[in-house]
């Protein structure tokens, strides 16, 4: 039926669209840890900053997250494009 033709999209727009919300939230902190790293500078020139204290670490999550998201979309457009089309049957 013409329902079972568009549910197969169902995984990769839900996908996209979280994903899409997960940038956004992405960038905002983004935005928060440069006010936050003026204020450690600020900080730091009376021996109280802490993030020196964390820049030792690698930033690996954000492209962890990305990939991970990259993956989950190309398979639901793999899943979604290798399934047979159902015969409508009328």
């Amino acid at each position: 039926s013409e329902v079972v033709l568009w549910a197969r999209w169902l995984p990769l727009t839900v996908s996209g669209l979280f994903g899409s919300l997960a940038a956004a939230a992405y960038l905002r902190m983004g935005e928060k840890g440069v006010y936050l790293r003026k204020i450690d500078e600020r900080l730091s020139a009376a021996g109280l900053g802490w993030e020196k204290e964390f820049s030792k670490r690698p930033r690996i999550m954000g492209a962890f997250y990305t990939l991970s998201w990259g993956a989950l979309n190309l398979a639901g457009l793999i899943t979604g494009l290798a399934l047979p089309f159902p015969q409508a049957t009328t």
